[in-house]
């Protein structure tokens, strides 16, 4: 489980993450998604939470980092948000 700093700087990183979500660099999004991944097995349900409302607007490098350490029912609950939420 996150202590209450580690809960701090997730907060942190979300606001940052959400400010570069549409950048095209592919690094930028690379490391969005290895940083959602490392945090997936300390807090499982926030990096899911996180995810799950901005599954859409993530980059597939991206998308695919952060669900990759999330459990089988979760990443199937994300790919589905993903697609339902992509525009046609």
């Amino acid at each position: 489980a996150f202590r209450k700093e580690d809960m701090s700087r997730f907060a942190s990183f979300c606001a940052f993450a959400l400010q570069m979500m549409h950048e095209k660099e592919f690094f930028i999004q690379k490391a969005i998604g290895w940083t959602l991944r490392e945090a997936a097995p300390k807090a499982p349900k926030l990096v899911f939470d996180f995810t799950l409302q901005h599954a859409a607007a993530m980059s597939s490098v991206t998308f695919k980092e952060a669900s990759r350490k999330l459990s089988a029912a979760q990443q199937k609950k994300l790919v589905a948000a993903r697609n339902a939420g992509k525009k046609d």
